[in-house]
């Protein structure tokens, strides 16, 4: 959908930067006002434009050094609704995907490991200890829902791409965030052998014991490809700004099983299952990262054209 891009620039530069502006083909309105800006200081050029026309005007914004020099800046946001007749037919056919700098203070909000973020971590290893010691499937998938952890893989793909620092943001994120969710399961898994509960799979509700385990501690063709195509869906997801749909995703991939298993078997003294968790959690973040390089570079060669400001 449209885009609001408020620009604001030293005086001597807003002129010709309006001419080279009004050139572009999506341009719903442009706006100039003189000497209002406070901090940076100078002139604020507002522009409408279609989603369609942005990654044009990002380049233009670029190699005129905008928002790269002091005494410049860039905001992004979407109105609510657009009325113009002239451009009715442009906005009712806009994309929706996002530049890669609203890409990155998505993922950012989503996966930046505060201490409520790693707490859902930790919360969520908790909850699908639990549910993988009754095989109460239910629980595990609630535990997906909960965590925030497909985003700070993205993040580490979108970052090589659009070749900013965010890579590095996102292996910090990804450390933290699993490392949350191990201490969860383990801490899970004492207060369950504390409480008499077999932590691993002994006990069966409405499915068979060891079930679940065995499941998500196992490797097919039929798992390595759910896992390409959830990450293919989840990056598409997050460069069209659809990132609550993530939660989708979340429950397709076995990232919170697979290491919840491997921080419960550890606990209990069974390695060999331990080292199995590990390698499907491995495989799993691996092959989201590559499904997401993949859209992210597709996004970069046929849409973007250009790397991260940030």
């Amino acid at each position: 959908m449209p885009r609001v891009v408020t620009v604001t620039v030293p005086p001597e530069r807003t002129d010709s930067l309006l001419q080279e502006i009004r050139d572009i083909e999506g341009i719903l309105g442009l706006r100039a006002q003189k000497g209002i800006s406070l901090q940076p200081p100078g002139d604020v050029i507002t522009v409408e434009i279609t989603n369609r026309s942005l990654p044009v005007l990002s380049c233009l914004l670029d190699e005129c050094g905008i928002g790269h020099t002091d005494g410049s800046s860039i905001t992004m946001s979407e109105p609510t609704s657009v009325v113009s007749s002239s451009s009715a037919s442009a906005v009712a056919q806009d994309t929706s995907e996002s530049t890669w700098e609203e890409t990155e203070v998505m993922i950012g909000k989503e996966s930046n490991m505060t201490a409520s973020a790693m707490w859902c971590m930790a919360i969520a290893g908790m909850i699908a200890a639990v549910g993988i010691a009754t095989n109460a499937l239910h629980l595990v998938i609630g535990a997906m829902v909960i965590a925030p952890g497909f985003e700070p893989i993205t993040r580490i793909s979108l970052g090589w791409v659009s070749r900013s620092h965010g890579w590095q943001r996102g292996i910090k994120a990804t450390a933290l965030g699993y490392l949350a969710m191990l201490a969860g399961a383990v801490v899970a898994t004492l207060l369950l052998r504390l409480f008499g509960t077999p932590p691993l799979g002994e006990k069966g509700s409405y499915l068979p014991p060891g079930t679940l385990i065995t499941y998500w501690t196992s490797v097919t063709p039929a798992s390595v490809l759910v896992t390409l195509m959830a990450g293919v869906a989840g990056a598409l997801l997050v460069v069209t700004r659809r990132s609550v749909l993530t939660a989708g995703v979340m429950i397709a991939l076995a990232l919170v099983p697979a290491i919840t298993i491997a921080g419960m078997a550890a606990v209990s003294g069974e390695m060999a299952l331990a080292g199995r968790g590990m390698m499907r959690w491995t495989l799993e973040a691996g092959a989201v990262a590559l499904a997401s390089w993949l859209v992210f570079a597709w996004q970069q060669d046929r849409i973007q054209k250009r790397p991260m400001r940030l």
